[in-house]
């Protein structure tokens, strides 16, 4: 009874071991696979940060371009009515001659 008891469990063991050396190439393998995708991932984000600096620059630029643009507006303007100013100085300069 001791025997079979004996060969019984060492069948069972070796079944054990052999089910879980397929579990462990299978998760092996899951976490290969998990690990190429994380690396692939990570390049991803390093690109996109990369992207989102350039994005970043690019609007500092056009933001100062707007600033720039609204500062030539506004010293247009002010060239408009120093003229406009002048040009009335000029005619009461004149109207006061005559």
């Amino acid at each position: 009874m001791k025997d079979i008891w004996n060969e019984q469990s060492n069948i069972f063991l070796r079944e054990v071991d052999r089910v879980l050396g397929i579990m462990k190439e299978y998760f092996d393998s899951k976490l290969q696979l998990i690990g190429e995708r994380y690396g692939t991932m990570k390049e991803m984000v390093g690109a996109i940060a990369e992207y989102v600096q350039i994005v970043k620059s690019n609007i500092v630029f056009i933001k100062g371009s707007l600033h720039w643009k609204v500062d030539y507006d506004e010293f247009s303007a002010l060239e408009k009515e120093s003229l406009y100013w002048s040009q009335r100085l000029k005619n009461s300069r004149q109207s006061e001659k005559t």
